[in-house]
């Protein structure tokens, strides 16, 4: 119901006396049990739980269940059941990046000779993906739900494709699909409000090498943290792969992940 109250749903009339007994229930990630435990005044299999402790946005917990008792005296086998509190949050500029772009896949090294674009959560909030929109400037896609957690990733490729890109890391189909030019593209990401959250205006001069330029290889940002998206934080997969599409890049300096 909130960061602090969960209800509990029995199967039947439970007794007051035991659905009211707060040693009867605990949630995991320390939250422990309940400050308060009440069987509803009107429906007695329903008990509502208030804690002292918030539950973690975006975060799966799990509460035991035991020794609550029937009307008759029969007690409940032990349970655990999982519930996720979860409110998106507003993303600021750069809160989520456009973290590495496939615009020229022919010929492959070993990657899908598909286009994907990768999407980096580098805050410690937690977003709701559906309705943002990227824009390649002359076409818009909707992104779908997907809950971005912080440090998380999200490869965006045409929806035809998902099944290539999915061994690599979570990813997602767009219906419509902003191809990306080869010789460089000007892309945003925006929130569902319309807030811009990044920009990227890529050239195939950043790859550095001549060769990776002629295709089969990514651009990936170097640091992701960096306040600024520009050439002298992109460069050319080193992966032998030519990308790096749901893991650690081996290119950038400080931590980077794409």
């Amino acid at each position: 119901l909130s960061s602090t109250q969960l209800d509990i749903k029995f199967s039947e009339f439970v007794s007051k006396v035991t659905a009211e007994n707060i040693a009867n229930y605990s949630v995991n990630n320390g939250i422990g049990t309940p400050s308060s435990a009440l069987r509803d005044a009107t429906d007695s299999a329903l008990a509502h739980l208030t804690f002292a402790t918030p539950f973690p946005n975006g975060v799966t917990d799990t509460i035991i269940i035991g020794g609550v008792k029937d009307l008759i005296g029969n007690t409940m086998l032990t349970t655990l059941k999982t519930f996720l509190y979860f409110v998106p949050q507003t993303a600021a500029f750069r809160d989520v990046v456009i973290n590495e772009v496939f615009p020229d896949p022919d010929p492959t090294i070993a990657l899908p000779v598909v286009e994907f674009i990768e999407v980096y959560n580098q805050s410690n909030k937690v977003f709701d993906l559906n309705g943002w929109k990227l824009s390649d400037g002359t076409s818009i896609s909707s992104l779908t739900g997907y809950v971005l957690f912080p440090g998380a990733f999200i490869i965006l490729c045409p929806a035809a494709s998902v099944a290539l890109y999915s061994p690599f890391g979570p990813t997602m189909g767009l219906a419509s699909w902003p191809a990306l030019n080869n010789d460089g593209d000007n892309l945003t990401l925006k929130s569902s409000s319309g807030l811009l959250v990044d920009t990227l205006s890529y050239s195939d001069t950043w790859y550095n090498n001549t060769v990776k330029k002629a295709g089969g290889w990514t651009l990936e940002q170097k640091n992701p943290k960096h306040p600024c998206s520009g050439e002298g934080n992109w460069t050319a997969s080193n992966d032998t792969a030519g990308g790096t599409p749901g893991k650690t890049s081996q290119t950038g300096t400080g931590g980077s992940t794409s």
